[in-house]
């Protein structure tokens, strides 16, 4: 990381310590601070992570408590899977792979031990998708729910 940790945090509004410390410096398309490191862009927050609490192990994603993409501060970020981030999306309210169900409704499916057929018709969507949500293929993040 070298000379990039004081350039770095000369990109982020640092504010009061349980606030959301804005990225200033250059955005992605959906509002997630980028910078250059180690010869890349890279995620700014994933930056953050590094300067301030190590190395990111391999597979791991940095995900927001704050769900604000700008935001730096590292007591906002925690470490996670893919998994994880689609479950605190969901969780959020901030997914619907098929608008037609409610994560509710996907569970309920998902546990049910009903006829799919009886299911699709029930919830009013395709038998096949019925089939997919069951087997993790839709809404992998309600596997162990």
């Amino acid at each position: 990381m070298g000379g990039i940790k004081d350039g770095f945090w000369g990109k982020v509004s640092v504010g009061h310590p349980g606030g959301c410390w804005g990225w200033i410096g250059a955005t992605d398309p959906f509002g997630y601070g980028q910078v250059w490191s180690e010869g890349r862009v890279q995620a700014a927050h994933r930056v953050a992570w590094r300067l301030v609490k190590g190395p990111i192990p391999s597979g791991s994603l940095v995900l927001h408590h704050c769900d604000n993409p700008p935001c730096s501060n590292p007591d906002h970020l925690f470490l996670g899977t893919q998994k994880d981030n689609m479950m605190d999306a969901a969780s959020k309210g901030r997914i619907a792979t098929n608008p037609k169900l409610t994560v509710e409704q996907a569970m309920a499916i998902r546990s049910s031990t009903g006829r799919g057929v009886d299911l699709a018709g029930e919830h009013g969507v395709s038998q096949a998708l019925v089939s997919m949500i069951r087997s993790g293929k839709r809404r992998p993040y309600l596997q162990e729910v």
